[in-house]
């Protein structure tokens, strides 16, 4: 992990462990992550698709980044997004990533809301169940929180295998037929299906060019929010 140098992904500086305890040493995102940022400024979401479109694109460069190098994350979610003093967005919290395995993983970790499938199930996986992640994460930064939000283990597992795939929910806002293709492209029951980062991009491109750069995060999204030195 700490030879992946990528703008849009912390830098793993060196991880140390003693005991059962991993620590990880990497640099100061100033902002914090984005659930925290949700809390003071989009409680009820972030109704702002080039924003949205801005960071999701960033994780998906991220993602593409780890995945050349035999990685992937494991749990993709909003309190795993952060924003340096310059309002670059980057993924970061490597605590349960993994190489990718040619015959697959089939360790039960993640986040339950965000959880894939496939791993719900027990069934042997590999880098797609980010994609789904990201699918779910999309959801939970514009609408506030993630589907299957209080459910537990056994309610979760029945929901995720025999309901509906979630959607956004377009009674609170009205969101844009290319935003609602991307959430549509990442949250594909069968991974053999579900796209790759790279394809996820190309399949979405007229999402992603609504796409800013860190100036527009810093003025839209983080202005106003307190840095992690303030709040300290």
């Amino acid at each position: 992990m700490a030879k992946m140098i990528h703008p849009n992904l912390i830098r793993c500086y060196i991880a140390i462990t003693k005991g059962n305890t991993l620590n990880i040493v990497m640099p100061l995102m100033s902002y914090g992550d984005l659930s925290i940022i949700m809390s003071f400024k989009f409680s009820h979401g972030l109704h702002d698709e080039i924003a949205i479109a801005t960071i999701f694109k960033s994780c998906l460069i991220a993602l593409d980044c780890m995945n050349s190098h035999k990685f992937f994350h494991r749990d993709i979610k909003a309190s795993n997004i952060f924003f340096a003093s310059d309002g670059s967005c980057r993924l970061g919290d490597y605590g349960i990533s993994a190489s990718i395995k040619k015959g697959g993983n089939d360790s039960y970790v993640g986040s339950l809301c965000w959880m894939a499938p496939e791993i719900a199930m027990g069934l042997s996986y590999d880098y797609k169940v980010d994609i789904w992640s990201l699918g779910i994460t999309a959801i939970e930064v514009s609408c506030g929180k993630p589907p299957y939000y209080g459910l537990s283990p056994f309610e979760f597992t029945k929901a995720i295998v025999d309901g509906p795939i979630p959607t956004l929910d377009d009674n609170v806002f009205k969101w844009s037929q290319e935003f609602k293709d991307f959430v549509k492209c990442c949250l594909v029951k069968d991974p053999n299906k579900r796209p790759n980062a790279k394809e996820v991009l190309e399949m979405n491109k007229k999402f992603f060019d609504k796409a800013m750069d860190k100036d527009y995060i810093l003025e839209n999204v983080l202005k106003g929010c307190l840095t992690v030195q303030e709040r300290v």
